[in-house]
């Protein structure tokens, strides 16, 4: 077994760098909160096992690429007509789209959705019941490729539909 690991990072197109050293073989996470928004980073994790005094350290683990997506924020929330919502939100200045999605639950459970190209920041929701309460949050998407990166959710807001 392992008695530690290194974590190492590049970013964009510069030299791999140690970020961490974990000590105890038995966690096996780790969150890096020196990221940038848009950013493309990547990681690879080597084993190690202390023999005679020294480190020893195994093959990388397979590199991991990863673009830091920033989630956003919900700016506004209103209902100015029946069955509809007008929800606003804060700019990412990379995300190609965001999601919203909205219920009558707080847990999201039986929720519709719908995605919202990058260059909009507010989507009127139509065809919802009257003089109910639903949730709203949103999540900022950066694709690559034929890959997404996806933020956190927003918080989610509560709005009564008129």
């Amino acid at each position: 077994a392992a008695d530690g690991y290194y974590v190492y990072k590049k970013i964009e197109s510069g030299s791999w760098s140690r970020i961490r050293k974990i000590t105890s073989n038995t966690k096996l996470s780790y969150k890096d909160t020196n990221v940038v928004n848009g950013q493309k980073v990547q990681y690879k994790v080597y084993a190690y096992k202390n023999i005679s005094g020294s480190a020893v350290k195994s093959n990388s683990s397979a590199t991991k690429t990863w673009y830091h997506v920033s989630r956003t924020s919900i700016t506004s929330l209103s209902s100015s007509s029946s069955g509809t919502f007008n929800v606003k939100w804060k700019q990412n200045s990379k995300a190609t789209r965001y999601l919203i999605k909205y219920s009558l639950n707080s847990d999201f459970s039986s929720a519709g959705s719908v995605y919202v190209n990058a260059s909009s920041l507010n989507k009127t929701v139509t065809k919802l019941k009257s003089k109910k309460a639903y949730y709203v949050r949103i999540k900022t998407y950066i694709d690559v490729g034929n890959t997404s990166y996806v933020s956190a959710w927003s918080n989610k807001k509560k709005i009564t539909v008129k």
